[in-house]
């Protein structure tokens, strides 16, 4: 009986199944699956976020999730994983989920956003943390507000270049007037090619101030407040007039060819070294270039940093091209408002030696270089600091009214004065060698002395006598460390110039092939009547002769700085000078030597014993070449700093 009711039971469920399964499936049920299915991937992405680490099912929210939807269904959610990763400092992940997403989804999370989108975001990042961590996260607001402005903001706070550049290209500002502190940090990051980038497409961001919190926060009324650049209420001028590094002008002369081919390389090509995207549709070299980057910055570290420092300095070049521009429009319709404020930064800017600024700044307002603050003019701060460029660019300014210059400078402090004290240690240590830096210090007093002489002779004819004991006085640790270098330098080209002379004397006595020994042709080289070998006899002979007489006279230009009396005024010419003529000397006689045992060599061994010819060679050139070429920077910057130094454009 009871097997039967059991049967019975189960016909009754076979039934009930195959009705169930032969139901249609609703819409309704569809749809709830894919939402559900969607949470989940949602889910999984924050989960990613949080943990810093894709995982196979946040990675279908690119793959399964269709192009519309991620757009304007989940364009919030994204913002969401974004700000959490941020929060939980994971910012590879966010660099990496930026790059995964499509240029639709960017363009879309990074920038239609409405305040209250923001406030949303924020809660729900919020919400989310609480859960997993049991913080409260709230108070992190003005860190992190949900914004993508907040996001670039941390990552230059953080000198995140490629985080900021990736956010920065998508970026969308509705206000730029309001968007100050995050250009003030990028810029105080060094990322002057990202502001640049931002400042190029709203051109009103450059001159947009730089506020601190409190007030940028009472300033904005529809827009999310971020943490900006705790600074007075200065523009991004104000921090460019400080940034030294970013300005070609300020480079030292270091470097020399190398800074030269970088440069051209750069001017041909362009931005190659931070951004991939400007080179997309350039050239082949230049994508060549890029290609090789990863190589280069492990082959030569020295060249990218070139390259990249190439960039800063065309970057902020291009920045104030931008802001002059804007100033100018300003001042079409408020005259002088923004003169005032760049009396400031042009102080600023001659304090450090920015040629380019103090330049824009007399360009926009050209009575600026008759503003004096005291005693003290702009002129004095290039003479304290030693800016070349700066002096001369003011001085031509000031000089171009002779009479107007002279009634001007009564009661300043008298500029012979200033450039006799002690040089700053900063001013001089780019120069290598103390003779140079002496030689550096005596041509900026003469050169300081020569404009104050056309500014008012009577007060610098009585001044004169003063300054130079002052100068002398103030310099005589760096004249006895001249001489001492002078000295080092000179001893050491003495003994290889004492070697080369032994050498090709002996050269000359011990010819190749011998001499005759008949009564006719006693004392006569043999190999004069071989017509085989009369031209290589010819180059052996006169190459020794060269040599000689070059290795002679550099001997005697070396003992005459030896026996020198190094005053203070032989640094500016005597002893560079007979320094020069000794080097180019002992270059001369070092080439003429090797190229003497070259013709020995070819005619001892002539066409045979090829491989040996070579290696000997090779031997006796590599250590010659490589004494020139060590010598060569040395050279080459007294040659610059004696012979071709920039004289002024009128003659006082």
């Amino acid at each position: 009986m009871a097997s039967e009711q059991e049967k019975a039971v189960e016909s009754s469920g076979r039934e009930e199944q195959e009705k169930t399964s032969h139901d249609p499936v609703l819409p309704e049920d569809v749809e709830r699956g894919t939402k559900i299915r969607k949470e989940v991937v949602i889910e999984s992405l924050y989960e990613s976020a949080f943990s810093g680490h894709w995982t196979k099912e946040s990675i279908k929210f690119f793959k399964e999730i269709p192009r519309k939807e991620r757009v304007n269904d989940f364009k919030l959610k994204q913002l969401v994983a974004l700000n959490i990763a941020a929060m939980v400092s994971k910012w590879d992940f966010i660099l990496d989920m930026l790059r995964r997403m499509s240029m639709a989804d960017r363009n879309k999370v990074l920038t239609d956003l409405t305040p209250d989108d923001v406030r949303w975001i924020r809660c729900e990042v919020n919400v989310y943390l609480e859960r997993k961590t049991g913080k409260d996260y709230s108070e992190h607001h003005k860190c992190l507000d949900g914004s993508p402005h907040s996001l670039m903001l941390a990552a230059a706070t953080l000198g995140l270049f490629d985080l900021t550049d990736e956010l920065a290209f998508y970026i969308h500002i509705r206000n730029p007037a309001h968007a100050g502190p995050v250009l003030g940090q990028i810029v105080d990051a060094g990322f002057y090619d990202v502001a640049y980038l931002l400042c190029q497409r709203y051109p009103k961001l450059s001159l947009a101030r730089i506020t601190p919190w409190d007030d940028w926060a009472d300033e904005v009324s529809d827009e999310i407040s971020i943490q900006t650049y705790s600074g007075p209420r200065w523009t991004m001028l104000h921090l460019l007039a400080e940034r030294s590094e970013a300005f070609r002008s300020c480079r030292y002369e270091g470097g020399g060819l190398a800074i030269k081919f970088i440069a051209w390389i750069h001017n041909s090509y362009g931005f190659v070294m931070r951004d991939s995207r400007e080179v997309k549709n350039s050239n082949w070299k230049a994508k060549l270039l890029l290609f090789l980057r990863p190589i280069m910055a492990k082959v030569c570290p020295q060249i990218v940093s070139g390259f990249e420092q190439e960039e800063r300095c065309l970057s902020a070049e291009m920045l104030l091209k931008i802001m002059k521009r804007e100033i100018r429009q300003v001042e079409r319709y408020s005259p002088g408002m923004y003169r005032d404020e760049l009396s400031w930064v042009i102080k600023t800017a001659a304090q450090h030696g920015i040629f380019e600024i103090v330049n824009m700044c007399l360009k926009i307002f050209p009575s600026l270089v008759w503003d004096k603050d005291g005693s003290r003019h702009i002129l004095h701060d290039a003479i304290k600091y030693r800016h070349e460029k700066v002096f001369n660019l003011i001085r031509d300014r000031l000089l171009e009214d002779r009479l107007q210059v002279n009634s001007f400078w009564r009661g300043f402090e008298d500029i012979m004065i200033l450039a006799a004290s002690p040089p700053l240690p900063q001013t001089l240590e780019h120069i290598a060698g103390s003779a140079l830096k002496m030689q550096k210090e005596l041509q900026w007093f003469a050169e300081v002395e020569n404009v104050a002489f056309f500014i008012n002779h009577g007060e610098a004819n009585k001044t004169k006598g003063n300054a130079r004991l002052l100068f002398v006085e103030n310099r005589q640790k760096l004249v006895k460390e001249g001489e001492k270098w002078m000295k080092s330098a000179a001893t050491s080209c003495t003994v290889v110039a004492a070697l080369v002379v032994t050498v090709v004397y002996q050269a000359a006595f011990q010819i190749p092939g011998g001499t005759g020994t008949d009564e006719k042709k006693v004392g006569i080289a043999n190999l004069l009547n071989q017509h085989d070998k009369h031209l290589l006899f010819s180059i052996f002979s006169l190459s020794d002769v060269i040599s000689l007489f070059f290795s002679s006279t550099s001997l005697l230009l070396f003992l005459s700085i030896l026996t020198s009396r190094f005053s203070a005024d032989d640094f500016r010419y005597i002893l560079p000078n007979r320094l020069i003529l000794g080097l180019t000397a002992l270059f001369i006689a070092l080439a003429a030597m090797v190229t003497s045992f070259t013709a020995t060599i070819l005619i001892v061994l002539g066409p045979k014993m090829k491989l040996l010819k070579y290696l000997a060679l090779c031997g006796v050139a590599l250590p010659v070449t490589l004494f020139v070429l060590l010598q060569l920077p040395l050279f080459f910057a007294l040659v610059r700093s004696t012979y071709f130094r920039r004289r002024p454009k009128r003659k006082f």
